[in-house]
């Protein structure tokens, strides 16, 4: 005696999941804006932004994904701020205000701040 034959459907390919190759653009807020090519021979990864035209290249391995230039992207915008930070902030402490008592400020009527006093 045979089995009888199951009534079950035929298993379709298995959808991999993929790694996006487009991203939201830091500058200009878009969705799904930024474009990212992976050129694995010359070991470059590109990044640009199809609203904004921002554009960042970096060096890649042969694991690296879509995913890792948008990261070091991220990263670069991030050290260049951090630095525009720091310079407006060190602009800020060379400009502090300076008293009337830094500067020499003559103390007679008669007297003259560049020259001899006055008689």
């Amino acid at each position: 005696m045979g089995k009888r034959k199951s009534a079950r459907k035929p298993q379709g390919p298995k959808k991999r999941d993929t790694t996006p190759r487009t991203f939201d653009c830091l500058f200009c807020n878009h969705t799904d804006s930024i474009e990212i090519k992976m050129e694995k021979k010359v070991a470059c990864g590109r990044l640009y932004c199809r609203v904004c035209g921002q554009k960042f290249q970096c060096g890649i391995n042969y694991l690296s994904q879509p995913i890792d230039v948008y990261s070091e992207w991220v990263d670069a915008a991030e050290t260049v701020a951090q630095q525009a930070r720091e310079e407006a902030q060190g602009l800020a402490k060379k400009t502090e205000w300076v008293g009337e008592e830094d500067y020499n400020i003559p103390e007679e009527e008669g007297e003259d701040v560049y020259n001899e006093p006055l008689s």
